[in-house]
This record gives structure tokens, C-alpha cells and sequence, in this order.
């Protein structure tokens, strides 16, 4: 299923003052690699990453050349320093990566996402992620309408307070 490539990021390192550079004809992760915990790993999600990289890289339509930061899996949870890469997250992640994919490749929308419309959707994730990672939350099917009462309810209150930790815009929490 993946390239001939097998180390992580191969041929995409980031030179000084330039951009990664997009793996040549990589198989980008379908529908049914995504059932697959092992086809998932070694799969691809942009020509500029992989599933297993600690940020996801999409195309910018209007610079085909170029890519956009669109997802951030490594990011720090909490002020104790952990971070969302830890294994002790690993199947909230994978299921985080699972609808941030499948927003970019198979929505079901009329269009793809943008790459932006990406990045500002997984600074939301992010948000709330943490929230739901604070509150005791270890898996999305745990969740309830009382729960997401409780994360509006947290929502409001935090950015009444100007908390301004995150940069939270109308598209990153619609």
C-alpha cells in the first residue's frame, strides 16, 4: 500500500528558508485503509505526509506547489507537559485523525475542505480535545448530549473570560 519509501517523512525533510517537499505517487489512505489499524500507519494522508507524522501537511489549491499546516498531533495538553502524542491517547488520536481525514478526503459536503478550512477545524479539535482530555473523556463515543452541554457551557465561560490561550475564530468552532 505505501510507497517504495518506508522511513518516516523520507525525501521531505525541510531544507533551511524552504518547504517540505511532496513525496512522488503515494497511494493516499481510502475508505477501507482506514479500517485498518496497520494500513492507517503506513499510509499516506497528502503527498507531503504521513498518517504516523506529528503534523499533517495538505495542498493549498491556489499554490499546488506549496503546502499548508493543516493538523497538529503532537500539541501539548495540558500545563503537566504532556502532549497528545503520548500512548496513553493513542485510540483518541487515532479516532481525532480518523475525522479530521475524512473531513478533508470524503466529505460529505459538496467539495473537498480547504486546506485552511482544515487548519482552523483542527485548532477546534485541539480545544477540545483538551477540554475533553481535562474533564476525564478518553474515547469521542463516550460522549452525550450532557457531556457536550457541559463542553458549550465550558466554552462560553472560557472565552467570556478572554482566555485567549487559543485563537478560537467562528470556523474553528462551528
Amino acid at each position: 500500500m505505501s510507497p517504495a519509501r518506508s522511513s518516516r517523512g523520507a525525501g521531505r525533510g525541510k531544507p533551511s528558508g524552504s518547504h517540505p517537499q511532496p513525496a512522488n505517487a503515494v497511494h493516499l489512505l481510502t475508505i477501507q485503509d482506514l479500517n485498518s489499524y496497520e494500513d492507517r500507519q503506513n499510509g499516506w494522508v497528502s503527498p507531503w505526509s504521513r498518517w504516523t507524522d506529528p503534523t499533517w501537511y495538505f495542498v493549498d489549491a491556489a499554490r499546488p506547489d506549496r503546502h499548508q499546516a493543516a493538523a497538529v498531533w503532537d500539541f501539548q495538553i495540558h500545563v503537566d507537559g504532556r502532549k497528545f502524542d503520548e500512548p496513553e491517547f493513542e485510540e483518541l488520536r487515532e479516532s481525532s485523525k480518523i475525522v479530521i481525514y475524512c473531513l478533508h478526503r470524503f466529505p460529505s459536503l459538496r467539495q473537498k475542505l480547504k486546506a485552511q478550512s482544515i487548519h482552523e477545524i483542527s485548532i477546534g479539535i485541539r480545544y477540545f480535545l483538551r477540554w475533553m482530555i481535562a474533564s476525564g473523556w478518553m474515547y469521542l463515543n463516550q460522549l452525550d448530549n450532557e457531556a457536550l452541554t457541559d463542553f458549550e457551557n465550558f466554552l462560553i465561560e472560557d472565552k467570556t473570560n478572554e482566555d485567549l490561550d487559543d485563537v478560537l475564530s467562528s470556523s474553528s468552532i462551528a
